[in-house]
């Protein structure tokens, strides 16, 4: 079974913004921040960063993505 944060992660990764990320989960966008430093706390990697105000993902998201979609 997969971590209910996972999801998060994986929606935050198709919308590529945490309010609307919130909004979809129904949660707060802390909620949604607290999800993704959980999981790279746990993993140990940063899993997206900003470029300026651009929200970008890192090749450890496309990695962490990539193998939850395999599992779904």
């Amino acid at each position: 079974m997969l971590d209910y944060r996972i999801d998060t992660f994986m929606v935050l990764c198709r919308e590529m913004n945490y309010r609307k990320t919130a909004e979809i989960l129904r949660m707060t966008q802390p909620g949604v921040t607290q999800h993704i430093h959980f999981l790279e706390n746990h993993y140990g990697v940063r899993l997206f960063t900003y470029d300026g105000r651009r929200l970008t993902r890192t090749k450890h998201a496309e990695a962490l993505a990539s193998a939850c979609f395999l599992l779904l």
